[in-house]
């Protein structure tokens, strides 16, 4: 299944890329996903929800059910990028 992805896509927060993980039927597969994780729905407040890409607090109960290992993939990456808060646009650095 390694013809699914392109090791050329750029992959941001809110868009589909590359992600291995155990199908149905416990063989790894390579899929295309959205990067980001559901928002608790107390943040969205019905607004749309573009998730979050950082889970920093893994205490909280919103999070905690995520971390059981149905949950869990591999992101093939060879580069990572942050972006400065810069004005009027923000730059990758």
């Amino acid at each position: 299944m390694t013809n699914r992805a392109d090791p050329t896509t750029e992959v941001f927060p809110d868009k589909s890329g590359p992600v291995i993980r155990n199908g149905a039927d416990s063989e790894r597969e390579l899929v295309n996903l959205t990067w980001g994780m559901p928002l608790p729905p107390f943040v969205t407040k019905g607004k749309p929800d573009y998730g979050v890409t950082n889970v920093r607090n893994v205490d909280s109960p919103h999070w905690r059910r995520r971390l059981a290992p149905q949950y869990r993939c591999i992101v093939p990456w060879t580069a990572f990028c942050e972006y400065e808060d810069t004005k009027p646009k923000k730059t990758a650095r």
